[in-house]
């Protein structure tokens, strides 16, 4: 019992005390653009299916890197949430993937956090400051409403890493800050670049937040979003033709079915709006494809049995343009991750759980299924 007085009051007093420090609050979005690459006029699709080590796989994170090589990330035990979950990360270069190797364990978390650490999950990779950024959720107290948030830095493109460090992002005991999406550069009001980070509160109410951090990656401060509850997962995209406009998309936690989003443009609209794409509690991922959108998402409202793409061309609707997996009304496809690299467009997602599956298509595949 005494452990876990001084674990509660070490919480307590390290929020508090780090949120009395002065930091930039406002951000304004001042995204770099992207040049244009060329395009295979050859359509290709091709799969890989990860290798399973451990009776469940879930939640990927893909991240592509400068040189064509390609991060993914994952949590697998024998069950979400149990004991001997571990974080694994496989590097693919030159088309192939090596073995996947643990990175993070709740042993290693016991040990590195000085306390106990009941499950981890829900990985997301991202670059900056010529480094490789981890976060990932951790929880000591209770189910996932209770995580928190942990960060690794590697320098050497995922080779060795730092040891995990609580972000401290509430000044109540620290708990319930959920992450499941990669984060935008945006630029600080004290003209720093910085990035934005979304992700959602679910300790018994469920909304949706970001996280500003500075442009080494590291945190600065929390907002929440004024969208209402049960929404979580948020994923944000630039909207085309536009420096300071942006989308946030998500997940529905409750009775809505359907994807919803909001608009940003020098301050958040309040107003959500539906995409009519159908959802069953279910992650989804979002990425631009010159100056389309491109949504990976099951096409249900009640399991996950099947994995579809939707594109969205500017001033135009969505319409689903592919059936990426189908098991009937078994089964289960889901948390899909997406990473671009000139005219490579990666995704991977959980099949079954039983493994994560990679997928690798180009710009002239995509357009052959939206004709």
């Amino acid at each position: 019992m005494s452990s876990f007085l001084f674990l509660i009051l070490s919480l307590l007093v390290s929020g508090t005390l780090i949120f009395l420090r002065p930091t930039p609050t406002s951000w304004q979005i001042g995204l770099p653009r992207s040049k244009a690459s060329e395009h295979s006029a050859i359509p290709s699709f091709i799969t890989t299916n990860l290798p399973a080590s451990e009776a469940s796989h879930h939640s990927s994170n893909i991240l592509a890197l400068n040189d064509g090589t390609r991060l993914l990330v994952w949590f697998a035990g024998s069950r979400e949430g149990a004991g001997d979950v571990k974080l694994l990360l496989a590097t693919q270069s030159g088309g192939v993937w090596n073995s996947p190797q643990a990175i993070q364990t709740v042993a290693s978390n016991v040990k590195d956090f000085g306390h106990y650490t009941k499950k981890i999950g829900n990985p997301v990779l991202f670059s900056a400051d010529n480094k490789i950024h981890l976060l990932f959720v951790t929880v000591a107290l209770g189910g996932w409403g209770g995580s928190r948030l942990a960060h690794s830095v590697s320098s050497d493109q995922g080779r060795t890493w730092s040891a995990p460090a609580l972000w401290i992002t509430s000044p109540f005991i620290n708990i319930s800050t959920q992450v499941r999406h990669p984060p935008l550069p945006v630029k600080l009001d004290d003209g720093s670049a910085g990035w934005l980070m979304p992700v959602h509160h679910e300790f018994m109410r469920k909304f949706p937040e970001y996280l500003l951090l500075d442009s080494r990656g590291d945190f600065l401060h929390k907002q929440r979003m004024s969208f209402g509850n049960d929404l979580i997962q948020p994923m944000l995209v630039e909207q085309s033709d536009d420096q300071n406009s942006l989308q946030v998309f998500f997940r529905p936690s409750k009775n809505q079915r359907q994807i919803l989003f909001a608009d940003y443009k020098n301050g958040w609209d309040a107003s959500l709006q539906s995409t009519h794409l159908p959802n069953p509690n279910s992650g989804i991922a979002l990425v631009k494809i010159g100056d389309k959108l491109l949504l990976a998402f099951n096409p249900v409202n009640k399991n996950r049995a099947k994995l579809a793409l939707a594109m969205k061309p500017k001033n135009a609707g969505w319409r689903v343009v592919a059936e990426i997996e189908n098991g009937g009304e078994q089964g289960e496809f889901s948390y899909p991750s997406f990473a671009v690299r000139g005219d490579e467009i990666d995704l991977t997602y959980s099949y079954q759980r039983q493994f994560i599956k990679h997928a690798r298509f180009n710009s002239a595949w995509l357009e052959q299924q939206y004709l």
